[in-house]
């Protein structure tokens, strides 16, 4: 059977238009989608004013936060945003309807990242490289630094040309060497940090110091003691681990730029920045409430640069329409296991393990809520402490409501803090106990209480009847102990309610260990009888005499 092929050209041919017209109208669709898009990326002025005014834009920020294991915490943020006009509206014009932009997401703390994940308006966005990033933070410091007193200080900004280098180099601070130090040298690890990175190597391979030792590290030291003491004031307690606290961590990142070229050129680098940021300070508390206001904005921005990354994406959003950021990640439980003996004894007991965070940037948007819940029905949330930036506990009057609500839906507590407050901390810290369910912590104190019973009974029996004590008191004594502790520790239970009760779990575990271990010690030094006395006597039946 023969292809008519006239009729196919026919059939092919309606089909080649419709297909050539779609062609053409995605081409002119997507020509106008660009005519209508202004692009501010690369924009420094509007990034800064979207930096600058986020509860202009950012309505309301939602955070919710998920205890999955006594190591691991889900966290998930949405990001209600304003139409973008309000604060673009200089720099797009009324035919715009959408602008491409350098978005700030938010801060995170200097960790890796885990799990992390950027929807920007429902389309899936990746955050920007690390230096684009950080060159657009060190710029926003840089601007900040300006725009107090007038731009008067900008002189000493120009003359000093390191001071934005060294804003860079505070801004992309890595702490991974620092604590490597840490850990292999313990109290000489500034001094052997320094001089891996800024001394050079002979050779041989041995560094060559050129008198870089302890008293020049503490002559450094002294001369930008002032800048941490400031930090201090701005942040809840002191990072060891903060190159914006420590401005000496940052100074092999500015041998690696080439502001310094040898230890011999530190000196005059750090008298330039202590003379900055003391002017800073100065002017931070000026009779001006504009120029102290200025000062202060840069130095908490400062104070929070040297602890979090500024997270920034690419991406297209609409100018005239409202949408939202949602942001996932994992991040690490900071728990309280180094403790004093007593208090870490008191918590193994009362299955109480403190949680020292979660912390939450809590002053990102007008409106901040915050939840945090535990789904799992076998552990449960104990009362929340909430403390912001300086460490002190607030109250309805500082800004800040906390409830603690039951949920039966989620047969679990959810903790909620949320505040409209303006003048707000941008941190807080969510304190509070994590502990197993109520009948979950029955069952390990009852076990614990004949664990308890058995080796004070174990104890009185060999002390009050030596000589008869024997290996069925011992069997008696231990076997149900044994059973109800084999029964605890190889329950199923969640990751979480178990992580809780390790503790305890352990301690019960070794006792019964060390109770076997001194019953059988006590059979081979033959302190143990192997059969109750009276059952080793042999009895004597009398036998009648036989009848005649």
């Amino acid at each position: 059977m023969g292809i008519n092929l006239d009729a196919l050209r026919e059939f092919a041919q309606p089909l080649r238009v419709r297909l050539s017209r779609a062609l053409r109208n995605g081409a002119l669709s997507t020509a106008h989608e660009e005519t209508a898009t202004a692009d501010l990326r690369g924009d420094s002025e509007a990034l800064f004013d979207l930096l600058g005014n986020l509860p202009l834009w950012r309505l309301r920020a939602i955070e919710r936060i998920d205890y999955v294991s006594t190591l691991l915490a889900k966290r998930q943020k949405s990001i209600h945003i304003r139409p973008l006009r309000n604060v673009l509206d200089e720099y797009v014009s009324e035919n715009h309807t959408h602008v491409r932009v350098e978005l700030p997401i938010g801060m995170f703390p200097r960790l890796p990242f885990f799990d992390f994940d950027i929807k920007v308006n429902g389309v899936e966005t990746y955050r920007m490289g690390g230096n684009d990033s950080l060159e657009l933070l060190a710029d926003y410091m840089a601007q900040l630094a300006w725009l107090v007193e007038d731009g008067k200080i900008r002189d000493q900004l120009d003359n000093d040309g390191f001071i934005f280098e060294w804003l860079f180099a505070i801004c992309s601070f890595g702490a991974e060497a620092w604590q490597q130090a840490q850990v292999e040298y313990g109290n000489e690890a500034l001094v052997k940090y320094l001089q891996e990175g800024l001394c050079s190597r002979l050779p041989s391979g041995s560094l060559d110091t050129g008198g870089l030792d302890e008293r020049v590290v503490q002559g450094w030291q002294d001369s930008v003691a002032g800048i941490g003491s400031v930090v201090n004031g701005y942040t809840l307690v002191g990072n060891v681990n903060s190159a914006a606290e420590n401005p000496l961590l940052a100074l092999p990142l500015l041998k690696a730029s080439g502001v310094i070229k040898a230890p011999s050129d530190v000196p005059p680098v750090l008298d330039g920045l202590a003379k900055f940021m003391g002017r800073l300070n100065r002017l931070s508390r000026h009779e001006n409430e504009i120029v102290a206001s200025s000062a202060d904005s840069f130095y908490s921005t400062y104070s929070l640069i040297g602890q979090y990354w500024m997270v920034f994406a690419e991406c297209r959003v609409p100018l005239d329409e409202p949408f939202a950021i949602e942001v996932s990640e994992t991040r690490a439980v900071e728990m309280a296991y180094k403790q004093p003996w007593l208090r870490m004894l008191g918590s193994t007991f009362r299955l109480h393990r403190r949680d020292l965070g979660p912390l939450v940037i809590f002053n990102d948007a007008e409106v901040n809520h915050v939840s945090v819940q535990v789904a799992d029905s076998n552990v449960e949330l104990g009362k929340g402490v909430v403390v912001n930036d300086q460490g002190e506990q607030t109250s309805q009057n500082a800004g800040l409501s906390i409830n603690r609500l039951s949920t039966t839906q989620q047969k679990g507590e959810v903790v909620v803090a949320y505040s409209s407050i303006e003048d707000r901390g941008c941190v807080i810290h969510l304190k509070m106990t994590l502990r197993p369910a109520v009948a979950i912590r029955a069952i390990h104190w009852v076990v614990a209480l004949i664990v308890l019973f058995t080796g004070v009974s174990f104890l009185v029996a060999w002390h009050y009847i030596p000589g008869h004590f024997s290996a069925a008191h011992v069997a008696w004594l231990l076997t149900p102990s044994t059973f109800a502790t084999s029964l605890l520790l190889a329950r199923e239970s969640s990751a979480l309610s178990g992580g809780l009760a390790r503790n305890l779990r352990v301690l019960l575990a070794t006792v019964l260990l060390l109770l076997w271990m001194l019953g059988f010690s006590l059979y081979l030094t033959d302190h143990l009888l192997l059969t109750d006395q009276n059952d080793s006597e042999p009895k004597t039946t009398k036998t009648e005499p036989a009848r005649r």
